[in-house]
């Protein structure tokens, strides 16, 4: 909070001009409104805090000193630290993952809705839980610590709409027995996405323990704008970008992969099978294919019609004719919260093509920006550019597909 207010802070170069202070994030100076959003912070605290630091009535050095002995005295809190605990498990099994930023948003708009989930759980578990006030302060304290934020009304991000309905219905319920039944309803739709993706999250842990008997993919596309070529902070008016878009496929502890596709591929079911034949096809090269006769495949993919078709159904039904896998449980997400963390490895590239020195004139540099991304080489993915000419997919009839399908088996038969 006080790097934000010191980095923003500019004083008046006139005897009786007014200080200006501006608020940044990641870089971007935006207004104080969104700032206070986007930090999941009380306009009262932070005037709080620049009237103290800016009246000269505590240091910056004083307010940094005078923040960490308090947060020290907070720990000491047992509802502080159970309030915390809840907060990261919550948003683990909950919330949705940015693809432009290492954030988890809840799919609440106000903090009054998250302390009424938090009090049924504590209740639930026998624990007193903390007040409104209380809750609400410990949530401003640790939000950017933790790395989650709540909904918004603005911004790009695609929001569930039963959600947006009940937060809307909830605003303008008339009586106690009206607000009741709609948190009821809102609780009974928040826990039915919670099962489906601890459902999830068990899959990738049998793969990653159990590699020899289970494999998880998940499959997802990079938001297009992000990869358009160049990328050098700005377009000329005269040329148009090169628009390219990007699938990523994480193989839960193996690998993981970038497909850039260019313009001369239609998207699709046909390009989805195609991208995920290659990927079977490279980590049976690899060996890396699961050795047991009983093996399972987990693969979890978008809700839309691109994923959900009978196209993709009948690559999955082929694999497990053909015993590539014993069996294939293919998930889907509810609308509006399947965020990932397929979605967590797109914000990490993003968020490098974004810096003002990363320049990508062509499709190398790109690919190379891409791989620079990603400080731990485990996770930097291996690159394919998929081409018009490159592929045998595109828009397939019946007879075309079922020889695609063949390719496969006679390449990649276990």
């Amino acid at each position: 909070m006080h790097d934000d207010i010191l980095k923003g802070f500019q004083f008046s170069s006139e005897p009786n001009g007014k200080d200006l202070q501006r608020w940044f994030i990641l870089g971007k100076e935006v207004c104080k409104n969104f700032y206070l959003r986007a930090r999941g912070m009380q306009k009262s605290t932070v005037n709080t805090y620049c009237k103290d630091f800016l009246a000269g009535r505590v240091t910056y050095l004083g307010a940094v000193a005078r923040d960490k002995k308090h947060d020290n005295a907070q720990e000491r809190s047992p509802k502080r630290h159970s309030i915390t605990v809840w907060l990261q498990a919550f948003a683990k099994v909950v919330g949705d993952k940015l693809p432009e930023e290492a954030v988890t948003v809840l799919p609440f708009r106000r903090l009054r809705a998250l302390h009424e989930e938090y009090f049924d759980d504590m209740n639930m578990l026998g624990f007193e839980p903390a007040k409104q006030r209380h809750f609400d302060a410990v949530f401003n304290e640790v939000s950017n610590e933790l790395k989650i934020r709540l909904c918004r009304d603005t911004g790009s991000f695609v929001t569930c709409n039963v959600c947006d309905a009940y937060h809307s219905r909830l605003r303008m319920a008339k009586s106690l027995e009206e607000r009741e039944q709609i948190k009821e309803l809102r609780r009974l739709h928040i826990a039915k996405q919670r099962k489906q993706r601890e459902k999830y999250y068990k899959h990738k842990r049998k793969a990653t323990e159990n590699p020899n008997k289970y494999m998880s993919i998940i499959m997802d596309g990079m938001d297009q704008k992000k990869t358009n070529l160049p990328v050098m902070g700005r377009y000329t008016k005269t040329e148009s970008p090169l628009t390219q878009r990007i699938i990523g496929v994480k193989v839960h502890g193996i690998k993981n992969y970038a497909f850039v596709v260019d313009e001369t591929v239609p998207g699709g079911s046909n390009l989805m099978v195609e991208i995920l034949r290659r990927v079977l096809l490279d980590l049976q090269e690899k060996h890396k294919l699961p050795s047991d006769s009983k093996c399972t495949l987990f693969l979890q993919v978008d809700n839309c019609g691109e994923n959900k078709n009978k196209t993709m159904f009948g690559f999955l039904t082929h694999l497990v004719r053909e015993n590539i896998f014993h069996k294939v449980k293919a998930g889907f997400l509810m609308v509006g919260h399947t965020h990932e963390d397929i979605d967590q490895f797109f914000s990490t590239i993003a968020t490098h093509l974004k810096n003002i020195e990363t320049l990508c004139p062509d499709q190398p540099s790109l690919f190379q920006e891409i791989c620079n991304a990603f400080k731990n080489s485990v996770d930097q993915p291996d690159i394919f550019c998929l081409e018009g000419d490159s592929l045998r997919g595109g828009q397939l009839g019946a007879h075309e597909r079922t020889s695609l399908f063949s390719h496969f088996f006679t390449e990649g038969q276990q």
